[in-house]
C-alpha cells in the first residue's frame, strides 16, 4: 500500500532564499539551521522542511499560529486571530505533534497539546518540522512529527538591536524590542513583546436568516512576554546555554454563530527556564539539559463556571555521544520528567514521573552517499513500563543531487492528565495508551548552478495507529475522550520550489501540496468506519510567489484547504476554502543602521470561511509597520 501510495505523488520541498545579495548556492541546509538538537545527529531518512529565515523574520508581526497556517503539510485548527490554536501533522492529533523549544518538550501535562496562538514569531529563530513519528527521540506523543523552534546566538558579533511596530485591522497593536550582544566568550539575547487587538472584525453569520454580515464579539486579547538567551564559553570545548521565557495574556472566547453572546475568558501565563552544558572531546561529547516550566490558567465563564489550573513540569536529560570511528556513532540518553497539576476540574492533585533511556546508532560513509539511524527507548510511568519505542531509517544518493530516503518508527502516547482525569465524568480513566507504527519512503531532489535553483521532494506515508484517543460527543452531547480502535492515516506530501537570481533581483515559486486520508478502521459505532475523522482534510495545498531586490520583497501566498467534517458520521461538514496574502517590505540602510517599513493584506480576496465550525473568521485584514534595527 505504501508503495502505491508512493507512486501517486507528485513534487515537495520547503522554499525561501537569501537576498539577492548572496548566491543561489547558499541554500540553508539542515546542519546549518538546527544547531542544538537530536533532528540535526538523526535527519537521515526523515522528512524535514526546514521555514525559510526570511520567511520567519517577514512574519515577525505575527503569531506563530498565523505564519504557519499557509503551510501544506501543517493543518492549523483556530478559533480566531490570537485564540486558541493546534497544529497537527499527517492527519493526526495535536497531541501527537511533539513541540521542542531549545530541544525541550513543551506539550501541555493537562491536554498533550501546544497553544500556537500563545507564541510569537519574534521570539523565534529557527523552525523546523520533522514529519513522520520518531518516539524513539522525543517519547510520547510525537507520532505525527516534531515541530523544532530554536534560538540562535553568535560570538564576536557585538551589539545589535530592533525595535518594532506595527497596527492594523479591528484593534490590532504589535510592539517588540530586542538587543543582542555577542562577545568572545558570551553573547546574550534580550527580546520583550505585546500585542492586543479588539478583534471586533466582520464575518458572515451562515446560522441566521438571510446570512448577514455583523462584527464579532468578545474576541479581543491582550499578550505580553520577555524572553533571555544567554550562552557562555566556558572553554574552547564547553559551552553553557540558559534561556527564560516568561509570558502573561488575556484571551476573550467568542460566541458560537448560533449564540447570542459570550461571557468566556482566560487569563494565562507561564514562566519557563533551561539550561544546558554541551561538551565536546577528542572522541565524544556529552549533553546535560534541565527545565523547569510552570503554567497557570483561570477560565472564567460567568456566571456558569469559574476554574483554575496549574501546571508543573521539571526535565532532566542526558546525553554521551561517541564516535567509534569516523562512520559510526553510538549514543545513550537518560531523561527524567516529573508532571504535577492542580486543576477545580480534578478531585485532587495528579502527578506522575516518567524516567527513560535511550540507545542510538548513527552510520555514515566517507563520501555522504549513505547514511542511516537506529533508535530505541522506553519510558516508564509511575513504575509502569510502556511499549518499547524504535526507529530505523537511511539515505541513500542515487546520483548527484538524487537522494532516496525511508524510515520506520514503532510510537506512543499516554493519555494526559484531562484525558483521564477531567471532572464530572468528563474523564475517562480506563483509557488505554496509544501506540502505532508509521512508515515513509520518498525523493529528494535539489539542483544549483548558473543562479538558479530546483528542489523536488516526494513522501509517501503510511501510520496505522492502534487505541486513538479522541474527544468527542456521545449520545446526551457529553464530549468524552475514547479509544477507536484502529485509526489508519496514509498520504503523499509534494513540492516543487523553483528560484532564479538575475542581475539586480532574485525570482522564486513554490508549489506545494498534502493529500491525506484518515479514517477510523474499527469501531463499535459502525456509521464511522472508515469515515474521514473530524477536522482533517483530504487536500491541502499552497503556492507563493515572491521577487526580492536589495530594498524592496514582494511576495503572494496562497492557501488551499478542503472539505472537513465536524463529526465522526459526517453528517455536518465544514466548506473548503481559500486564502491568499500579500506583503511588501522595503529598508533603507546607513551605515550600521536600517529602517524597513512593511505592509500586508490577509485573506486578500476577502474569502468567507470557518475553520471550527460555528466561529467566524475575520474577511480582509491589513497590517502596517515599521523596524528600526542597528548592528549585525
Amino acid at each position: 500500500m505504501l508503495l502505491s501510495i508512493f507512486l501517486v505523488g507528485v513534487l515537495a520541498l520547503p522554499s525561501d532564499i537569501p537576498p539577492v545579495t548572496s548566491t543561489i548556492e547558499d541554500t540553508i541546509t539542515l546542519k546549518e539551521v538546527v544547531i542544538s538538537s537530536k533532528l540535526k545527529r538523526f535527519s537521515a531518512g526523515l522528512s524535514v522542511k526546514i521555514i525559510s529565515p526570511i520567511d520567519i523574520k517577514q512574519s515577525r508581526s505575527l503569531l506563530l499560529s498565523d505564519m504557519l497556517a499557509s503551510q501544506p503539510g501543517l493543518v492549523v485548527n483556530s478559533y480566531g486571530p490570537g485564540a486558541t490554536s493546534s497544529i497537527s501533522l499527517r492527519g493526526l492529533n495535536a497531541s501527537h505533534t511533539a513541540v521542542l523549544w531549545n530541544g525541550v518538550n513543551l506539550q501541555s501535562s493537562m491536554n498533550s497539546g501546544v497553544n500556537f496562538g500563545n507564541i510569537p514569531t519574534f521570539f523565534v529563530d529557527q523552525i523546523a518540522v520533522q514529519q513522520g513519528g520518531n518516539g524513539a527521540l522525543f517519547g510520547s506523543g510525537a507520532i505525527g512529527g516534531v515541530i523544532h523552534l530554536d534560538n540562535q546566538l553568535a560570538f564576536g558579533n557585538g551589539n545589535s538591536g530592533e525595535l518594532f511596530q506595527s497596527v492594523g485591522s479591528y484593534g490590532l497593536s504589535y510592539s517588540a524590542i530586542k538587543h543582542t550582544y555577542g562577545g568572545e566568550k558570551f553573547a546574550i539575547s534580550s527580546r520583550l513583546f505585546y500585542s492586543e487587538a479588539q478583534n471586533n472584525y466582520e464575518f458572515r453569520n451562515t446560522t441566521k436568516m438571510g446570512k448577514p454580515i455583523v462584527n464579532q464579539t468578545n474576541a479581543n486579547y491582550r499578550k505580553a512576554g520577555i524572553m533571555e538567551t544567554a550562552s557562555f564559553l566556558v572553554s574552547p570545548a564547553d559551552r553553557l546555554v540558559v534561556a527564560l521565557w516568561a509570558q502573561d495574556g488575556y484571551n476573550a472566547y467568542p460566541a458560537m454563530m448560533s449564540t447570542a453572546s459570550s461571557n468566556q475568558n482566560d487569563y494565562s501565563s507561564f514562566f519557563r527556564a533551561t539550561s544546558q552544558w554541551r561538551a565536546n572531546r577528542t572522541s565524544y561529547d556529552f549533553n546535560i539539559k534541565a527545565a523547569l516550566f510552570n503554567d497557570w490558567q483561570a477560565y472564567r465563564n460567568i456566571p456558569v463556571e469559574r476554574s483554575n489550573h496549574h501546571s508543573t513540569n521539571g526535565q532532566v536529560e542526558g546525553e554521551f555521544i561517541y564516535r567509534m570511528s569516523q562512520s559510526h556513532v553510538l549514543e545513550a540518553g537518560i531523561n527524567t520528567a516529573y508532571e504535577r497539576v492542580r486543576s477545580t476540574n480534578y478531585s485532587e492533585p495528579k502527578e506522575r514521573l516518567r524516567p527513560a533511556a535511550t540507545l542510538g546508532y548513527r552510520f555514515r560513509t566517507e563520501d555522504g552517499g549513505i547514511e542511516a539511524f537506529a533508535g530505541a527507548r522506553e519510558e516508564i510511568i509511575d513504575g509502569e513500563s510502556t511499549p518499547i519505542t524504535w526507529s530505523v531509517g537511511g539515505q541513500f544518493r542515487l546520483m548527484t543531487g538524487l537522494y532516496m530516503r525511508a524510515n520506520v518508527s514503532r510510537n506512543y502516547r499516554v493519555p494526559s492528565f484531562n484525558d483521564l482525569y477531567w471532572g464530572n465524568g468528563w474523564g475517562n480513566p480506563n483509557l488505554k495508551p496509544e501506540n502505532g507504527l508509521g512508515e515513509e519512503v520518498g525523493l529528494d531532489y535539489v539542483y544549483t548552478g548558473n543562479g538558479n535553483l530546483i528542489s523536488i521532494k516526494i513522501s509517501a506515508f503510511n501510520n496505522n495507529v492502534d487505541n486513538w484517543i479522541i474527544w468527542l460527543p456521545n449520545s446526551s452531547g457529553t464530549w468524552r475522550p475514547q479509544n477507536y480502535n484502529e485509526v489508519w492515516s496514509r498520504g503523499v506530501e509534494s513540492s516543487l520550489t523553483l528560484k532564479k537570481r538575475l542581475e539586480r533581483f532574485t525570482i522564486g515559486a513554490d508549489l506545494s501540496g498534502a493529500i491525506t486520508y484518515t479514517t477510523n478502521e474499527k469501531d463499535a459505532i459502525q456509521a464511522t468506519e472508515g469515515k474521514q475523522l473530524p477536522y482533517v482534510p483530504k487536500y491541502k495545498y499552497g503556492f507563493s510567489a515572491f521577487i526580492d531586490f536589495d530594498w524592496l520583497r514582494l511576495k503572494y501566498t496562497q492557501g488551499y484547504t478542503g472539505r472537513r467534517y465536524d463529526v465522526a458520521d459526517h453528517s455536518s461538514q465544514i466548506n473548503p476554502f481559500s486564502i491568499a496574502s500579500l506583503s511588501v517590505e522595503t529598508n533603507y540602510k546607513l551605515n550600521s543602521y536600517e529602517i524597513r517599513g512593511f505592509a500586508r493584506i490577509d485573506n486578500l480576496w476577502n474569502e468567507e470561511y470557518v475553520v471550527m465550525q460555528n466561529y467566524g473568521m475575520p474577511m480582509r485584514t491589513y497590517q502596517l509597520g515599521i523596524v528600526l534595527s542597528f548592528g549585525k
